[in-house]
């Protein structure tokens, strides 16, 4: 067999006697075939990134924030990724406040690709608070070839505060 780096199910394969003879004349053939099985030794990794290139997830309150789940390799089949995002320990963003929470959402990364992407609303307010960060893990992932390992399980998204830092001096005057 060859060893690709697909995720795909295990294959079968038959072997079959066309005819046999030897010195002596012609063999009798009792089982003419038999069935062999490749097993698939390609185990996908799906890890989770903030955003969809190396600069990140990020977006001004009110837009979203996009997150990318990505497989190691490609499957014959679609691979469904639970998703959730209701905050975790060092998130300084409020979910419901500053974001709209999922507490569990399927995205799907479909045969033959390695990425899928999702966002998550963040929500204007009305507070001049600077840059808030929260979290987007991975609960569980799953295909029908067979298990798929979670590698980086946690990105971290920032809403980029709306409202701009403006300084006034003594006067009143703004000095920005």
């Amino acid at each position: 067999t060859i060893d690709d780096t697909l995720d795909e199910p295990n294959e079968t394969f038959t072997a079959e006697i066309v005819s046999a003879t030897n010195a002596n004349g012609p063999v009798t053939v009792g089982t003419g075939s038999a069935v062999g099985t490749i097993i698939d030794n390609d185990t996908p990794t799906v890890d989770i990134k903030a955003g969809t290139d190396v600069a990140g997830g990020s977006a001004t309150e009110g837009n979203p924030v996009t997150f990318t789940v990505s497989l190691d390799k490609a499957s014959t089949v679609d691979t469904t990724i639970t998703v959730k995002v209701v905050g975790a320990a060092g998130d300084t963003a409020t979910p419901g406040a500053d974001y709209t929470t999922i507490t569990t959402q399927d995205v799907i990364i479909h045969a033959g690709e390695t990425s899928a992407t999702f966002t998550v609303n963040t929500l204007t307010d009305q507070l001049q608070e600077g840059s808030e960060t929260f979290t987007a893990e991975i609960v569980s992932a799953t295909n029908a070839n067979g298990p798929v390992t979670v590698g980086t399980a946690s990105a971290v998204g920032t809403i980029i505060d709306l409202y701009a830092h403006v300084e006034v001096d003594a006067s009143g005057t703004d000095v920005t």
